[in-house]
């Protein structure tokens, strides 16, 4: 378990990223909902209301150190976000109490629910360029389905892990694992680059943008290079790139079935993404 627990150390730091996902976690509702109970547990010989908040300080501080390193995410968070649930409740029925005390506290309070929850929470939601729409997820599954069926029983590389589990034994799932334990050393990729450079994949599916998280690329120099030797971008579908192997012949019935299913003629030069 220890060996696990270090296998990422000593990590990759990314600060700037943590100071965006420690904001991002402080600002959610809950924890500005809790923040009018502060003084009430502090001051108030309420013993049960400080262990938990407490637990929610230990708990932030555990999130905010391990986050620091470039793998962390804001699920992290997750812990002392549900516990500050009961003190979320104790705040909003001070803040009603309050607002009927004094109209000036209610127009401010209501203002600033509406900023928070309308401007910055529902137009990420439902926003034009949101990803999470009901319809675009539909789409979404409706192309899915269709790449689904062009490539059933071919054999798949892909740095896009729901593309990669078409394959019934998957080459790589952790596509960021693997160049994250290629920068710390701890890793050796080149059996897999092996793999790809000998052409032994019928088809590999990279991103058509580059993608990287945290200032980590999501696929490493090694593996973009072999894809770009070994393999020639024949199409393009739903933002992702169709590759077919160099050192064989086409496949007539895979080119036909990627036909159908809606993917289209690539044509400019191009390095393998993520």
């Amino acid at each position: 378990m220890i060996s696990q627990m270090t296998a990422l150390a000593p990590g990759i730091r990314d600060v700037p990223g943590w100071v965006r996902l420690f904001s991002r976690a402080i600002t959610e509702p809950v924890v500005l909902l809790a923040l009018p109970t502060l003084p009430m547990v502090i001051l108030r010989p309420w013993p049960r209301w400080r262990l938990l908040l407490l637990f929610i300080l230990v708990s932030f501080g555990v999130a905010g150190l391990t986050d620091l390193q470039a793998g962390g995410n804001i699920n992290y968070f997750h812990e002392g976000l549900l516990a500050s649930t009961p003190l979320a409740v104790l705040g909003a029925w001070r803040l009603m109490i309050w607002s009927r005390q004094r109209l000036a506290i209610a127009v401010f309070l209501t203002g600033l629910i509406l900023l928070h929850f309308w401007l910055l929470d529902a137009q990420h939601l439902y926003g034009t360029d949101s990803k999470l729409t009901p319809e675009k997820i539909k789409q979404q599954n409706a192309v899915f389905r269709r790449i689904e069926d062009a490539l059933r029983r071919q054999h798949i590389f892909s740095t896009i892990p729901r593309m990669a589990l078409l394959d019934p034994q998957p080459a790589l799932m952790e596509p960021y694992l693997l160049s994250y334990m290629q920068r710390l050393g701890k890793v050796n990729v080149q059996p897999i680059v092996q793999r790809i450079r000998s052409g032994e994949f019928d088809l590999v599916i990279t991103r058509e943008q580059p993608n990287s998280y945290r200032g980590l690329s999501l696929i490493g120099p090694d593996l973009s290079s072999a894809i770009v030797a070994a393999y020639t971008p024949h199409c393009t579908l739903a933002e992702r790139i169709f590759y077919l192997p160099r050192q064989r012949p086409e496949d007539a019935s895979l080119i036909l079935k990627l036909q159908q299913a809606g993917c289209m003629p690539y044509h400019q030069p191009t390095t393998a993404n993520e």
